[in-house]
C-alpha cells in the first residue's frame, strides 16, 4: 500500500535498485537485461529473502480463506506491475466470485494492460484521485491524478464498476477544489466517490499537519452531497468513522475493523487494520497483529484468544476510529489504545446529536456563500493543537513517570549544550537514563550541522552516540522530501556544502543553492529554507526571480531565536518570513514544532510517541512538538541562561531547573 511504504524500484546506472523504509534504505538487485521487467526482478529478489510472499504463497492464502466469503482488496503500492498478481486475481474470482475481488491501481499499472484484460477478473476498480487538472505537487508526482483518472475513466467506459478515493486534507477541501474533482470526476463518467480521511500512519506520517478539522470534514462532506444532488454522480460514500460524524450510520458502528476489514502484509501477516502501519511499512504495535495468515487459516487465527477478545471490545469506541484512537490516547497498554475514546475527531463532551446540527450548519454556510473554516493548519506554534488536554497530561505525568516513559528525546542547543559548551550534569543525566533502559535521541532544529559532525561533539563531551540516534531539522526535511517530492529540483537557502544540501544529497535528490538557480528555466522547483547567517538582499532577489516556477516552500524550522552563551540569537524564523513574503505562499515546517518530528523520531526508534518525554528550553519548539504530536514534554529552564519571555499560558507537563530533576522524575 503506497500510503503505508511501498518498495520503489528503478534501473540507475546499469543496475536494479529497490528503496524501501521510507524510501531511506536502498538495494541492488542483480541485474538480468533483456530477462523479465526490472519489478518482477525486484520482487523475486524480495521473495527469496521472505520479505514477500511469492506466488505459491499467495495462492496459499487464498487457500487459508476456505470458509468465508472474503472480499479481497489487490491492493499494495501497484499491483499491477507483477503478472503473477493477475493469476492471483483470476484465482480468487474463480473460488469466490468476480464481484468479490477488488483492484486499487494506479495509472503507472493500469497502462500495461488492456480493459478487457483485466474487466473479466474484477468487480471493481479503485484509484486515487484527490485533486484536480495536474494535481497538487506539494504531496504527490505532477499528473499523478489526472493519469488515475484518464486510466480509470477506459475502464469505466468498459463497464468496469469504478471508484475514485480522496484522501480530505487542509490543501484540497475547500468548495471550489472539490467542485472541480467532483466534476471531473462526473466528466469522465466515475461510479462513486469515497471520501477518506488523512491517515498519519506510513508515509502519512509526514502529512500530520495536513489533517483537516471536524468542520473542514463537515464542509467537506456538505459540499460533496449538495454536488450530488446537482449531478447525480458519482455518488458519495464515506468511509468508515466519517459516516459517524455525518451522522449516517443507523446506529450501527461504522468502524469496520475485525467486523468486515483486516490488513495483509508482504510476508502474510494479518493486522486488525490495513491502516496500522509505521513509518517503515510495519505495524504500528504488536497489538495489532492477529496472527500469519501464510501459516494458519483465518478460522484458526479468529479462533485466537487475542481475536475474541478484540470482537468483545469493538464497540467499546463506538463511531471512532481505532487507528486515530490509538494514536491519540494516553493510555499506557497499547491494546487499551486501540479501544480507547480518543478519536480526535470526537470530543467527549459534545453533545448529542452535535454531529448532525454541524452538518446542517455546513449545509447553510455551503449553500449560502457564507465564509466556511478553510484555514489550514497553522505550522507557526500553537501549544495543545494537536494533543491531550495539558491539565490531563499533567495529572498523567504525576507520579512514577518511569512506568510512562521508554525513550527521551533532547533538544541539543541549549539542554545538552549551549556553543557547545555542555551544560552542567547532561553527560551524568543522559548515562543514569541509558542505564536505567530508556532509549535517548537529540530532537533539534539545526540544520546547518551535520549529524556525524554533532555525534562528533557530543563524543567529546563524554556522550557516545550514533548518527541514528540524531534527527535534525535537515535529516526531516530531507527524508521527508524524499518520500514525496524526489521527482523535483530543490534550491535551497544556504551555501553549497552545508549540512542541508549534503543531506539531500545523500537521499540522491537534485539539490541546487539559490545562488546557481536559472532564471531563464521554467521546470517547477522546490524551496527549502534553512538556517544561513549569509542571507540576505541578493537571495531574496534571486527568489524573486524563480518565484513563477516554485510550487513548493519548506523551512526546517522557523524559530524566532536560539541561545548562546551571550544571550539570544535570530533564528531561521525572519529567513523563513522573507521566503513567505516574496513567494506570497506559506512554508510547510518540517522539524519541531511540526508534529512529523516526533512522530519520525518515534517510527525509528520502535517506541509509541505517547511514551516518549521531549526535553528541551523552548515553548515555542520543543513544548508545542510534544503537544502536537501526543508526547510529554519536559522544559528545561537553565538558571544561568539569559531570561526569556514565554508566550502567555505556556505550560509543559513537567519543568526542571536543573538537569539531574529529569532523572529523578524517571526514578
Amino acid at each position: 500500500m503506497c500510503s503505508v511504504d511501498a518498495v520503489h524500484v528503478r534501473r540507475r546506472r546499469g543496475t536494479t535498485e529497490t528503496r524501501s523504509d521510507a524510501l531511506s534504505r536502498t538495494d541492488q538487485v542483480p541485474d538480468q537485461p533483456g530477462q523479465d521487467s526490472i519489478y518482477v526482478q525486484a520482487a523475486r529478489w524480495r521473495q527469496g529473502r521472505d520479505l514477500e510472499l511469492d506466488l505459491a504463497g499467495k495462492m496459499r492464502i487464498l487457500d487459508h480463506l476456505s470458509g468465508y466469503n472474503p472480499k479481497i482488496d489487490f491492493s499494495g503500492g501497484d499491483p499491477m506491475v507483477l503478472p503473477e498478481n493477475v493469476q492471483v486475481m483470476s484465482e480468487a474470482g474463480s473460488r469466490f466470485g468476480r464481484d468479490n475481488v477488488t483492484l486499487t491501481a494506479t495509472g503507472a499499472g493500469l497502462i500495461t494492460w488492456k480493459p478487457d484484460q483485466i474487466a473479466p477478473l474484477i468487480g471493481e476498480l479503485n484509484f486515487t484521485f484527490d485533486s484536480p487538472g495536474y494535481g497538487n505537487p506539494e504531496f504527490r508526482p505532477r499528473h499523478y491524478a489526472s493519469r488515475n483518472l484518464l486510466h480509470a475513466a477506459r475502464f469505466a467506459r468498459a463497464g468496469v464498476k469504478v471508484r475514485a478515493e480522496c484522501p480530505l486534507t487542509t490543501v484540497n477541501c475547500s468548495p471550489e477544489r472539490l467542485e472541480q474533482i467532483y466534476r471531473e470526476l462526473f466528466e469522465h463518467g466515475i461510479d462513486t466517490l469515497l471520501l477518506m480521511r488523512l491517515f498519519p500512519v506510513g508515509r502519512g506520517t509526514f502529512r500530520r499537519d495536513m489533517v483537516p478539522t471536524r468542520a473542514q470534514y463537515l464542509d467537506a462532506i456538505s459540499t460533496l452531497q449538495r454536488l450530488e444532488s446537482t449531478y447525480g454522480k458519482p455518488k458519495i460514500k464515506l468511509q468508515c468513522a466519517m459516516r459517524h460524524l455525518a451522522g449516517t450510520d443507523d446506529g450501527v458502528n461504522p468502524c469496520d475493523l475485525m467486523r468486515e476489514s483486516f490488513g495483509l502484509l508482504t510476508d502474510g501477516t494479518l493486522l486488525a487494520s490495513p491502516w496500522a502501519l509505521n513509518i517503515h511499512g510495519k505495524p504500528l504495535d504488536d497489538a495489532w497483529i492477529l496472527g500469519d495468515l501464510g501459516n494458519h487459516t483465518l478460522a484458526e487465527i479468529l479462533a485466537s484468544e487475542k481475536s475474541m477478545e478484540y470482537r468483545g471490545k469493538l464497540d467499546q469506541n463506538f463511531g471512532q476510529c481505532k487507528v486515530f484512537s490509538f494514536l491519540h490516547s494516553s493510555k499506557e497498554k497499547a491494546t487499551d489504545r486501540i479501544f480507547d475514546r480518543s478519536d480526535p475527531l470526537y470530543p467527549e463532551d459534545a453533545p448529542a446529536g452535535a454531529d448532525k446540527v454541524e452538518l446542517l450548519k455546513a449545509s447553510s454556510r455551503v449553500q449560502t456563500g457564507a465564509p466556511s473554516e478553510y484555514e489550514p493548519r497553522s505550522h507557526m506554534t500553537k501549544l495543545n493543537h494537536a494533543g491531550p488536554d495539558p491539565q490531563q497530561t499533567a495529572q498523567r505525568v504525576q507520579g512514577n513517570m518511569r512506568e510512562r516513559v521508554d525513550a527521551v528525546a533532547f533538544d541539543l542547543d541549549g539542554v545538552v549544550w549551549r556553543s557547545f559548551e555542555p551544560i552542567p550534569h547532561i553527560g551524568e543525566v543522559i548515562k543514569r537514563i541509558r542505564a536505567a533502559g530508556l532509549k535517548v535521541c537529540f530532537l533539534s532544529n539545526y540544520a546547518n550541522r551535520d549529524r556525524g559532525f554533532l555525534c562528533d561533539r557530543l563524543a567529546d563531551i563524554g556522550i557516545p552516540s550514533e548518527r541514528e540516534d540524531m534527527f535534525t531539522s535537515s535529516f526531516l526535511a530531507a527524508l521527508h522530501l524524499r518520500s514525496t517530492q524526489s521527482h523535483r529540483r530543490h534550491y535551497v537557502t544556504v551555501e553549497d556544502g552545508s549540512a542541508l544540501a549534503e543531506e539531500f544529497r545523500s537521499f540522491g535528490m537534485p539539490v541546487e543553492t539559490l545562488a546557481s538557480a536559472p532564471a531563464s528555466e521554467d521546470s517547477p522547483c522546490a524551496v527549502v529554507v534553512g538556517y544561513s547567517e549569509s542571507f540576505g538582499y541578493q537571495d531574496v532577489a534571486r527568489l524573486l526571480r524563480i518565484s513563477g516556477r516554485v510550487e513548493g516552500l519548506y523551512a526546517t524550522a522557523r524559530d524566532r531565536w536560539y541561545g548562546a552563551r551571550s544571550g539570544p540569537l535570530p533564528a531561521s524564523g525572519w529567513i523563513v518570513a522573507a521566503a513567505e513574503e516574496v513567494l506570497a505562499r506559506r512554508a510547510v515546517t518540517l522539524g519541531k514544532p511540526n508534529a512529523l518530528a516526533l512522530q519520525t523520531v518515534a517510527n525509528f526508534i520502535s517506541v509509541p510517541v505517547g511514551r516518549i518525554l521531549m526535553v528541551g528550553d523552548s515553548v515555542e519548539s520543543d513544548v508545542t512538538a510534544a503537544r502536537n504530536s501526543g508526547a510529554i514534554s519536559c522544559l528545561f529552564r537553565d538558571q544561568a541562561a539569559p531570561a526569556m519571555t514565554l508566550p502567555a499560558g505556556a505550560r509543559a507537563d513537567c519543568e526542571v531547573t536543573d538537569l539531574r530533576e529529569i532523572v529523578s522524575l524517571l526514578s
